[in-house]
């Protein structure tokens, strides 16, 4: 598949970057490992996500930062349901009580019988994307600055729209080792942002502070929620009426 991919970029004449291929044979490696394991419900639904979301960046000429974050929250998203897939198999395999009411385990079930678990899901894992963004821009805010700068004049006056699509279609040459750039890759994101609100580029301004505060404050509790919706249900009691982890406890955290 390697030796394929390298041949279709030759003919397009693209550059063969061998750190591109060398996360498309390890993302290869991991979907026939995949592949071995005992082919469950729960498994072939989240195999086939997984594999999909592989398929698409090792097929592509270069990553692009629209294509890192579409496979990161579809991944991310499908490996939640799938734990919590899990985890009411292994409550259900283990039932405390005989008056507990059966539960749905596979993760087609889990996904569409709880929109709003799923859509939560989906909501906390693009909102730690963004967070981790959010720190981006209070680490690396004079470079935001100067890409503003170039930006503005390029993109200024009425062309904000192309300043977007040319971020969500910049090519990640080195691979992806570069969607772990926050100095580069999503730096790049708020000297974009920037175009429609410079306060973004202003450290002086309240858009600048809060959105900093948000991104340091905001991937603990999103990470609580996750778990507390994949595990919460199935954590054993701490009394009769109580588990470790509470709607109370979780939604004041939030708060």
């Amino acid at each position: 598949l390697v030796s394929i991919q390298r041949t279709t970029l030759a003919q397009r004449g693209a550059a063969t970057d061998d750190t591109v291929y060398y996360y498309s044979t390890r993302a290869i490696a991991c979907c026939s490992l995949l592949c071995s394991a005992p082919p469950t419900p729960s498994f072939v639904f989240s195999r086939v996500l997984l594999c999909n979301a592989v398929g698409a960046i090792r097929t592509m000429t270069l990553l692009n930062v629209g294509t890192v974050i579409v496979t990161y929250l579809v991944t991310t998203t499908a490996l939640c349901l799938y734990l919590k897939s899990e985890a009411a198999a292994a409550a259900a395999a283990a039932v405390v009580t005989k008056s507990a009411s059966p539960a749905a385990t596979s993760i087609l079930d889990i996904t569409i019988g709880n929109l709003a678990a799923t859509s939560l899901l989906f909501f906390n894992n693009l909102n730690i994307l963004i967070a981790i963004c959010e720190i981006a821009l209070g680490k690396h805010i004079a470079k935001i600055k100067s890409d503003y700068l170039v930006l503005k004049k390029k993109y200024g006056g009425g062309n904000e729209w192309e300043g977007c699509v040319a971020f969500l279609t910049k090519p990640l040459h080195g691979g992806l080792g570069d969607a772990f750039k926050l100095d580069d890759t999503w730096s790049w994101m708020w000297s974009t942002y920037a175009l429609y609100d410079p306060s973004y580029q202003n450290t002086e301004a309240f858009g600048f502070f809060i959105d900093v505060g948000n991104g340091w404050s905001t991937i603990p509790p999103g990470l609580l929620m996750n778990y507390a919706i994949i595990y919460g249900p199935y954590l054993l009691p701490i009394t009769e009426d109580s588990s470790i982890i509470t709607p109370l406890l979780v939604g004041c955290i939030g708060i």
